[in-house]
């Protein structure tokens, strides 16, 4: 199925109201904006876990990177820690990131948007909050929250 559906958009972006159209629309956003890949690529990967998931959607996307060791030695190797990012590509560079502290921090978590958690291999590793809730109803983001504390506890 992939992560989302042409309905899906239609109903972000309020065209649900417009029925099979709206639909219609939702799919060709899905395609101009190369989300279809993405969901191709989500299908053909998903029945892998963890960091063999992410590094088999790295892999396939052609990305590559480098960190000097030093950096990676950094990286506590046990007790509580946190990370702080801003991910501005859309997620890759978040997944870089639990690719290299996963690697040596097995018990990492990312407090994520909770549409990443819709990843079935990586749902271990997403403490799930929703950034497009009002102010007023932002029960799921304090869950979340929740977790977070109670995972570094």
């Amino acid at each position: 199925m992939g992560i989302v559906s042409a309905k899906e958009v239609a109903n972000v972006m309020n065209l649900h109201k417009f029925g099979f159209l709206g639909t219609g629309i939702g799919w060709l956003i899905l395609k101009t904006t190369k989300l279809s890949r993405i969901n191709k690529e989500y299908d053909k990967h998903k029945h892998l876990t963890g960091t063999d998931f992410i590094e088999s959607i790295l892999k396939e996307f052609e990305v590559e990177f480098e960190i000097p060791e030093k950096d990676l030695k950094r990286i506590p190797k046990d007790g509580p820690f946190i990370t702080i990012s801003n991910h501005p590509l859309g997620g890759i560079d978040g997944m870089i990131l639990m690719k290299l502290v996963l690697h040596s921090r097995p018990d990492y978590k990312v407090i994520a948007n909770f549409l990443l958690h819709r990843l079935d291999p990586l749902k271990n590793y997403i403490l799930p909050v929703n950034p497009f809730e009002d102010h007023k109803e932002a029960r799921s983001s304090l869950t979340g929250m929740k977790h977070a504390i109670a995972h570094l506890k």
